[in-house]
């Protein structure tokens, strides 16, 4: 865990986000195209990645 406040990005999408904020322990999340089908948020992508945050 770091002294210092960090935000995880890149490339975070529900398969791998658990295992990312478990490593990192970090302060927030930046998402984006791992929620994002042809361009636009999509509600099915986010549902299961906020589902997956531990």
């Amino acid at each position: 865990q770091s002294p210092v406040p960090v935000f995880l990005a890149g490339g975070l999408k529900a398969e791998n986000v658990a295992a990312a904020v478990n490593r990192v322990q970090p302060f927030g999340l930046d998402l984006c195209s791992g929620v994002r089908t042809d361009g636009r948020l999509d509600p099915n992508k986010l549902t299961a990645f906020f589902a997956s945050i531990p």
